[in-house]
């Protein structure tokens, strides 16, 4: 078992890492489906990450003076917590694209296996329609993927903000 988890971590080795997961009955297009429900996971995280930081930046932006410092560290840690599932996000949506892409290049390359050229035409065509499905879901994951962003620069601006305010009230005080 230490083995396998260790040929299992080795970077750059895919054909043993794909290998062992076949071996164990694992396919590629398993550990793809797997990917996206990770990313389908992430993307869910990062929202309500996301979400709980804004909620916090309204309620600060509502606050007096007195809470300030508190409230902005408060604001600064869900902030953090955000930047971190954005970069895990990232992470999933990375590994999303290079499983698919292993996926997508043996099938191209095991269609010269066949020696049936109906068969062979069939794959091809298979091939070809579930990369258009694909490329369209993996849009559909960027597009969400690229809505974080603007909410992550009000966010990082106004924690910013608040910083140089509580910077300027330590000043005069």
């Amino acid at each position: 078992m230490a083995v396998i988890g260790l040929l299992l971590a080795l970077p750059g080795c895919n054909k043993v890492y794909y290998g062992t997961w076949e071996a164990l009955g694992v396919h590629k297009r398993d550990i793809l489906v797997d990917r996206v429900e990770d990313a389908r996971d992430s993307q869910s995280e990062t929202r309500e990450e996301l979400l709980a930081a804004y909620e916090e930046l309204n309620i600060l932006i509502g606050e007096d003076g007195g809470e300030l410092e508190k409230q902005y560290k408060r604001l600064s840690r869900k902030v953090e917590r955000s930047r971190s599932a954005v970069a895990e996000l990232d992470d999933h949506l990375d590994a999303i694209d290079k499983v698919s892409e292993d996926l997508f290049e043996e099938w191209q390359e095991e269609l010269a296996q066949y020696s049936s050229d109906s068969l062979r035409r069939d794959q091809a065509g298979k091939l070809e329609a579930s990369r258009t499905q694909f490329a369209s879901l993996r849009q559909r994951m960027q597009s969400a993927r690229d809505r974080v962003d603007p909410v992550m620069a009000v966010l990082n601006d106004n924690v910013l903000y608040l910083k140089h305010s509580l910077n300027a009230q330590a000043l005069d005080a």
